[in-house]
């Protein structure tokens, strides 16, 4: 076991001590509980951040095919990351059958495919309603079989 430095050997003799000190300013001084907030939000919304890959909007799974977030089926769509997640909330779009390891929806670049040309098709005024898309995509979506890229 390595030696103690003299501050660690100060913290064990005095830390009950400056942690009750400390709990009673927290508890007086507003001011100084307002800054200590404020300092844990930015430590946890910095880790947050942190924690997330710079870009996850095309994963590449085990079985070496690429999955798209929903951030990334929108732009293809060209609706926003919001309208796509109500899409998926009143299931318009069918649910994904992929998730990341973060939990995020998944979607495969056949599923993808055929969004892009579903929406397309309502945007051209094929399709008349959402009820149209809902069943064009469900009757395509778990039908084919997944390829490689």
């Amino acid at each position: 076991m390595t030696e103690q430095t003299y501050f660690q050997k100060y913290w064990e003799k005095k830390k009950d001590v400056l942690n009750a000190a400390r709990r009673q300013r927290y508890r007086e001084d507003a001011e100084y509980r307002s800054k200590a907030r404020r300092r844990a939000r930015r430590y946890w919304q910095k880790k947050r951040a942190d924690d997330k890959p710079a870009d996850r909007t095309v994963v590449v799974g085990y079985d070496g095919l690429q999955y798209c977030t929903i951030s990334r089926v929108a732009a293809f769509i060209n609706r926003s990351a919001f309208t796509v997640r109500e899409y998926c909330r009143s299931n318009i779009i069918p649910p994904a059958t992929f998730y990341s390891q973060h939990g995020a929806r998944l979607y495969s670049m056949r599923q993808v495919a055929l969004m892009v040309k579903t929406f397309h098709a309502f945007d051209a005024g094929i399709l008349k309603s959402l009820q149209q898309v809902e069943a064009a995509l469900r009757k395509e979506w778990e039908d084919g079989k997944e390829e490689k890229c």
